[in-house]
């Protein structure tokens, strides 16, 4: 079964004012060497699990996912993020084999990265499912 952010990446691929601008380039952890940016890698930043007392089997998981965008301009990253942003806040409904209680958009921030002269915006949503 895939995993919460591999069905996170397959939807993000349709959505077509996202892959208008990064093509297929979202990966997982880290960016191919030599990616063309912009580009978008994603993890799990925190997945601490709900509790009860009966059982936690069927309890909902809220991971904590980053999105890293990675741009060589900040209109260009800023850009990426806002697609991110309208693709997933507010999100519920069924992906492949999940069910999306709700996605909530948690924080952005921007940073550029002096070594290789990139702009990286993160951006962190709390993703409620089943």
């Amino acid at each position: 079964m895939a995993s919460i952010c591999e069905e996170l990446q397959t939807y993000l691929l349709t959505q077509t004012g996202l892959t208008d601008l990064v093509g297929q380039r979202i990966y997982p952890a880290t960016l191919p060497q030599d990616t063309i940016n912009p580009a978008v890698s994603y993890e799990v930043t925190n997945d601490s699990p709900e509790h009860t007392m009966s059982s936690d089997a069927d309890n909902p998981r809220k991971p904590l996912i980053t999105y890293n965008v990675w741009a060589d301009t900040y209109p260009s990253g800023q850009a990426v993020a806002e697609q991110i942003r309208t693709a997933l806040m507010d999100k519920t409904g069924t992906l492949t084999t999940r069910v999306l209680q709700r996605i909530f958009w948690e924080n952005q921030y921007d940073l550029y990265e002096d070594d290789t002269d990139t702009h990286h915006i993160v951006v962190d949503f709390i993703v409620w499912y089943t």
